[in-house]
């Protein structure tokens, strides 16, 4: 595992991609997530050593990238964003960027179950061919592994299609290691760090309130051989109002502490 600093702490678009991987190495990150239209553009105008070098010399590695678009997009819309889909995950391969994230409406997945199967299948066979996965998040937090998700990963025929985990989430369905041990490493595309409070409520930092046992959560991923990107999720809080840097050193600072914490108790 790698701990990755997520796009989303990035609330503008003036910051360009290698302020972004200095503001990584100073929030002590191990990589960091990629904005794909950006790195995109920069092979396009550079080329593809050109970007991964800039990679290379922060010592970072790429974590995931978001799906440009939504699986529930207009037709029209959907089938050109799917066009282009195949130029973002070249792309992306360069760097080694395999991993590809998006999130779904729980609602609407189960009243458009098939939908979802066909737009999914679609765009899993469109990454395949540049060894990309991607994850699927959803907002159901009365399990920590989806019903729904795991219904929907039987049906994509290409494989390469799994699970975006959040140790909250996980915390709210009862927080059980076994939970997590009858999971794949394979089909654990990208997870996220946060915390609750005591009632179940809101979203923290990692380790803020100390409610979820993330010391758990991380090693019972080590065991099982997860070896892929871990992001700080972003608390319910304002913080994307303070500088930069005083933001990343935040979010990193905590992760850090999680994950020191893991460590030491694995031993």
């Amino acid at each position: 595992m790698f701990r990755v600093l997520p796009t989303y702490i990035f609330n503008d678009e003036k910051t360009g991609l290698r302020e972004k991987l200095r503001l990584a190495k100073v929030g002590d990150f191990e990589g960091i997530d990629i904005d794909i239209k950006e790195v995109y553009t920069l092979t396009k105008d550079h080329s593809p050593a050109y970007v991964k070098g800039m990679l290379d010399s922060f010592n970072l590695k790429a974590g995931v990238w978001q799906l440009p678009f939504s699986l529930s997009s207009d037709q029209k819309v959907y089938e050109k964003c799917l066009e282009q889909l195949e130029d973002y995950a070249r792309a992306a391969s360069y760097l080694e960027a395999f991993r590809v994230v998006t999130f779904v409406d729980s609602k609407m997945l189960k009243g458009n179950f098939n939908f979802y199967v066909e737009r999914l299948s679609a765009v899993t066979e469109v990454l395949s061919s540049y060894g990309c996965g991607i994850g699927i998040g959803v907002d159901d937090n009365r399990h920590f592994v989806s019903p729904d998700i795991t219904r929907l990963l039987k049906k994509i025929k290409s494989g390469n299609a799994g699970f975006v985990f959040s140790a909250r989430s996980w915390y709210i369905s009862g927080g059980e290691a076994g939970e997590l041990r009858r999971t794949a490493k394979d089909k654990i595309i990208y997870v996220l760090l946060g915390d609750i409070s005591s009632e179940n409520k809101g979203s923290y930092l990692p380790g803020e309130t100390g409610v979820v046992n993330i010391s758990l959560f991380l090693t019972t991923l080590a065991e099982i051989g997860y070896d892929g990107p871990v992001a700080p999720e972003i608390p319910d809080r304002d913080l994307l109002t303070i500088p930069q840097e005083i933001r990343v050193r935040l979010f990193g600072g905590s992760l850090f502490k999680v994950w020191k914490k893991a460590i030491i108790e694995r031993r």
